[in-house]
């Protein structure tokens, strides 16, 4: 046998060897236990915090919807302390193409004064289901699937549509959902189910086929539907176009109108050796039943940011941002110009104070953040905020209404400062810290008073954050 025939035989007898061992032995999952067919991943969790606010703006006893207008002028409060504790415990079980996970998590908070305005829908203290439901799947690096039950559902960078890590009680939804992912593109769908349907109260019962849902004794609840399809031409050029529909009937949260609220988002975003950006573009339209009127919606958003990954000393990476979103005094009482962000993330592009929200806004922004070492992430930013309507409401991040002053003429609403670090010791461990400062302008201050002279002239927060998972 020639030296050229032997070599041939020996690729091929390594070949033939390694064929039957690479079909027995599959790639395994990054993590998880095996046993037999079945793939087990168990998952815990244990976050505390504890904030601090100076003139803390989160304070009214109620949540407002978005939709509506005149808000009374908050309550002062010079000082408040937080403490938060959530906990979970999950565990996700695969086999082929079918899978399943349950979250149970437990939520807890303390402080003074009362803090559960803080959060949102006053959901503490609660032990519940995060997570629960079924999926079945694809084997493809980025699969399609099928998913039904309680699941967290994010878009995009989360600007109409994300979970709100940061709040105590993250949003997750009862909804049915599917992604089909055909080369280039990707496209979903769901439905979910944000208030069951129920008995209409009787102060709804003459509203009209709007608020009540057909005038019977029983109205269809809130539900929100959604279209997604993303474009991955090249890396540095990708589009997103998505579609929410909010419905909402009675009975229907404290937060929200008897509604039909339909919103378009566009975004186109790309990364390429150390730069990358992202812009977006929302139109809101629908209408919003009332005792005496049936007004109109049409509202908008636009958001921006550029970043760039420098090589310099610390490797700082460079953020210039900016966002717009209208805004409405009620003063035209046929036309909603309010912009609801529907679902939003509560830190989305927002500052690290949580001070305000994408509706009736104008920022610009320049952010910093360094890695020293590979252990340590130091964040600092600063925001330059003002309110498109100076006479329309102010809102937090988490759409908590700040307050709204009609006869305000002043939009500057002040400059915010952040700084936060993030140092993770060990791949199970991660501690975080941070303040932030609002030096507020006359139109945050005429809206906290009620008086054009008048307010607090500085706004601050702080937060240390422990977070621990296994494995």
């Amino acid at each position: 046998m020639t030296p050229r025939r032997a070599h041939l035989v020996a690729v091929g007898a390594a070949c033939w060897l390694a064929a039957p061992h690479a079909q027995a032995q599959p790639t395994p999952p990054p993590d998880g236990i095996a046993v037999g067919e079945f793939w087990f991943r168990p998952r815990l969790e244990l976050r505390v915090r504890g904030e601090y606010f100076h003139h803390p703006v989160e304070t009214r006893g109620a949540d407002t919807p978005v939709l509506d207008a005149h808000l009374r002028i908050p309550e002062g409060m010079d000082h408040q302390w937080v403490a938060h504790e959530r906990a979970r415990i999950g565990l996700e079980v695969e086999r082929g193409v079918l899978s399943a996970a349950i979250v149970v998590q437990d939520a807890r908070i303390a402080g003074y004064p009362s803090p559960l305005n803080v959060e949102s829908l006053g959901e503490v203290p609660s032990t519940k289901f995060h997570a629960a439901y079924l999926e079945a799947h694809s084997t493809e690096l980025r699969p399609s699937f099928m998913r039904l039950g309680r699941q967290e559902i994010a878009w995009g960078e989360g600007r109409i549509l994300g979970t709100s890590d940061w709040w105590l009680v993250p949003r997750s939804l009862d909804a049915v959902r599917g992604r089909w992912v055909v080369r280039q593109f990707d496209f979903e769908a769901f439905a979910a189910l944000l208030t069951p349907p129920g008995s209409v109260p009787p102060e709804y019962a003459q509203q009209g086929t709007v608020a009540s849902g057909g005038g019977g004794r029983l109205g269809t609840g809130v539900q929100l539907y959604g279209l997604d399809a993303m474009f991955h031409f090249e890396p540095l050029l990708q589009f997103e176009v998505a579609g929410l529909a909010r419905i909402a009937r009675a009975p229907l949260p404290p937060s929200l109108l008897p509604s039909d609220t339909y919103v378009l988002d566009g975004r186109v975003f790309g990364e390429r050796t150390g730069w990358s950006y992202a812009a977006e573009f929302a139109y809101e339209l629908g209408r919003i039943a009332r005792v005496d009127r049936r007004p109109s919606i049409a509202a908008w958003g636009a958001t921006a940011h550029v970043d760039w990954q420098s090589t310099w000393f610390l490797r700082p990476k460079l953020t210039l941002s900016g966002s717009y979103a209208t805004g409405d005094d009620g003063s035209k009482p046929n036309t909603i110009r309010a912009f609801d962000p529907i679902l939003p993330d509560a830190r989305a592009g927002l500052g690290q104070m949580g001070i305000y929200s994408w509706s009736n806004i104008v920022d610009a922004a320049f952010t910093v953040v360094t890695t020293p070492t590979d252990d340590l992430r130091i964040h600092l930013g600063y925001h330059y905020l003002r309110l498109a309507d100076p006479g329309g409401a102010w809102f937090s991040a988490s759409l908590f209404p700040v307050g709204q002053n009609p006869q305000n003429d002043a939009a500057f609403l002040g400059h915010e400062l952040d700084v936060s670090a993030t140092v993770v010791p060990f791949d199970s461990l991660t501690v975080r810290g941070g303040y932030g400062a609002l030096i507020t302008g006359e139109g945050a201050r005429a809206i906290l008073s009620g008086r054009p002279n008048g307010g607090p002239n500085l706004l601050s927060a702080a937060f240390l954050q422990v977070e621990m998972t296994a494995p």
